[in-house]
């Protein structure tokens, strides 16, 4: 496979460029390279990806467009070795076309190794998607494309698509692509001078939004923190939005790539590094459970996921995907259709189980059931006042020099900076719920 000697040192050329700041370590691999931190620690937590039980068949990603634009020559010399098998053609509109969605397919293998799920691949893309609509891709590209990966033992099928239970053809890496490019955990993901600050629906946007005031002030906010964040090193880097929608006080998170490395089911955000330091997440305990306690001013009681595990005979982390799907729904109708993804996750959550776990929260937490607070969109809500409470840690991390990322309800940070990170998370989410809980209340 001489393509992996030459790509392993690439990819550290690659990042080494982008990064400019490593250290050499003690030792080296097999391959003459000087090993860093950061490739020694991907190459360990690949090891671990491969080792883990096959993601469940519902946990899949479909074809994202990745940026070519920054990652782009990542996978050069590879597809110098693929592209006889996908055309055969030498150069021109078709080979360039095919070498871009080659690039791309790639990029989502690589992305979805990391997330510990599995790659979606239509058979017959929809001709108005985006990856259609962008690259061209059609039902004969991604046959050959396919074939191409799956013969060159870069990627296999761990399922055939099903209509009737809606779900696509879909993929996984193999060790023989994982391995070599574990060194794309660590590259630069994003332009950090050309990119999206606030999107709403999904897109770009650059005016105003009646009912969210500061808007302004998020911009800024991001702006410096995306500035202050590009000189420093992280898993999937990436820049930071925020994200709304149509509705008043319905979303507001901030969003980035690092939130979508894998570790509830296997533990491996947590143990990738900032700046070749190891890496911690303070978290607000049932943060949601907690925050509504406090916005209506009623008692939470201790461990409330544990009661209510221990009053259903289900395991905890059952009960607490059956909650966010309660928070997420915001009508019957939300909770039905909540209910069959919960069937066919990899709990295998029963109606009658997921209807007796929502009757166990009202019965462990009345005040939920006393201000109606299950199904009725509140989870929305308090992702506005997450995001809220994110804008303001950004601001501090920038003024105090210390990086940080936003995992929705956590932060993550340096480990020796935990301490003071989590007071100040503690001291901002009193502040947002002081200025911004009577408005969410009010809506």
């Amino acid at each position: 496979m001489k393509w992996q000697y030459f790509d392993l040192e690439r990819s550290f050329r690659l990042i080494e460029s982008k990064i400019g700041r490593y250290s050499k370590i003690r030792g080296s691999d097999n391959l003459g390279c000087v090993l860093i931190p950061e490739i020694e620690n991907a190459k360990q937590l690949v090891s671990v990806l491969l080792n883990a039980e096959t993601p469940h068949y519902m946990a899949t990603q479909p074809l994202l467009a990745y940026s070519q634009k920054v990652l782009g020559n990542a996978f050069e010399e590879l597809e110098d070795e693929l592209m006889p098998s996908v055309i055969s053609h030498r150069r021109g509109k078709a080979y360039n076309q095919h070498r871009a969605l080659l690039r791309l397919f790639l990029l989502n293998l690589v992305a979805v190794g990391f997330s510990h799920e599995r790659l979606s691949i239509e058979s017959t893309p929809k001709k108005d998607g985006y990856v259609s609509s962008k690259y061209g891709l059609d039902q004969r590209k991604t046959k050959r494309l396919v074939d191409a990966l799956i013969g060159h033992e870069l990627m296999e099928l761990r399922w055939e698509g099903n209509r009737h239970v809606g779900v696509v053809n879909n993929y996984m890496p193999t060790e023989k692509l994982l391995l070599p490019y574990a060194s794309f955990l660590y590259a630069d993901h994003a332009d950090f001078d050309d990119y999206d600050l606030i999107r709403l629906n999904g897109e770009r946007h650059e005016g105003d939004i009646e009912w969210h005031p500061h808007l302004e002030r998020d911009r800024e906010i991001l702006t410096r923190y995306n500035a202050f964040m590009s000189a420093h090193s992280w898993a999937r880097k990436d820049t930071t939005h925020r994200s709304f929608n149509d509705n008043r006080y319905s979303a507001g998170r901030v969003h980035t790539a690092y939130q979508n490395i894998v570790n509830r089911r296997v533990p491996i955000r947590k143990q990738t590094l900032m700046d070749g330091e190891p890496i911690v997440e303070p978290d607000f305990t049932a943060n949601h459970l907690t925050l509504l306690s406090m916005i209506f001013d009623e008692q939470l009681p201790s461990d409330p996921y544990d009661r209510v595990a221990d009053d259903t005979g289900m395991s905890r982390d059952a009960i607490k995907q059956v909650f966010i799907r309660l928070m997420g729904a915001s009508d019957r109708k939300g909770w039905a259709e909540a209910q069959w993804s919960l069937l066919k996750s990899e709990y295998e959550i029963t109606h009658r189980q997921s209807d007796h776990i929502r009757e166990s929260f009202y019965k462990c937490i009345p005040f939920l059931k006393k201000h109606d607070l299950l199904s009725t969109g509140w989870g929305g809500r308090l992702q506005y006042l997450e995001g809220e409470i994110a804008i303001l840690m950004f601001e501090w991390a920038v003024e105090s020099q210390i990086p940080i990322i936003n995992v929705h309800d956590a932060f993550a940070c340096k480990r020796r900076d935990m301490g003071v990170v989590e007071s100040k998370m503690y001291a901002m989410r009193d502040k947002v719920l002081s200025e911004a809980g009577h408005k969410v209340l009010k809506a």
